[in-house]
């Protein structure tokens, strides 16, 4: 018998987020692939209606590679928007290959990123003391990503 939801999901756009990322550091985690991945953020922009900005210097990528087709990402980053406001942003989440060996032709032989072949998902917190941003210490927001030339891409949703 089927079980119907007693919830639902709605979601409102929040911002569009790029990030270019350093070269990969890696720290082996037992037999190969299994390894610590860290991705500095170089620079980046999120834009979205009423919240736009810069990506500070400092943050990165602590992903944890499982397999050649998985791995865990946790980011730490920080934004200031153009209004001169710094927002605290952590993301976790999963990317997966849903075709077996994408994620190593992408990252290891620089292939272009498919989105059919890809799952990349997050969700996001904020922390800030802005007060005309505070709303956004109440919320959670999922990510759906996308990597190319060196950047990551998000579109940030704020889950209702």
């Amino acid at each position: 018998m089927p079980i119907a939801p007693q919830y639902s999901l709605s979601h409102q756009h929040l911002f569009e987020f790029d990030a270019s990322v350093s070269s990969e550091i890696a720290i082996r985690r037992g037999a190969d692939p299994a390894r610590l991945s860290i991705w500095y953020f170089t620079g980046g922009r999120f834009f979205g209606e009423g919240l736009q900005g810069v990506l500070l210097p400092g943050g990165g990528d602590w992903a944890t590679v499982e397999s050649e087709d998985q791995l865990r990402i946790d980011v730490r980053a920080v934004l200031e928007t153009d209004d001169g406001a710094r927002i605290y942003m952590q993301y976790r989440g999963l990317w997966r290959a849903l075709v077996p060996g994408a994620l190593t032709r992408l990252l290891r032989d620089r292939q272009a990123y498919r989105h059919d072949e890809h799952y990349l998902r997050v969700t996001a917190q904020f922390e800030t003391d802005a007060s005309r941003y505070s709303w956004l210490n109440g919320i959670v927001a999922i990510g759906v990503g996308g990597y190319a030339d060196g950047s990551v891409h998000y579109s940030f949703y704020a889950a209702r």
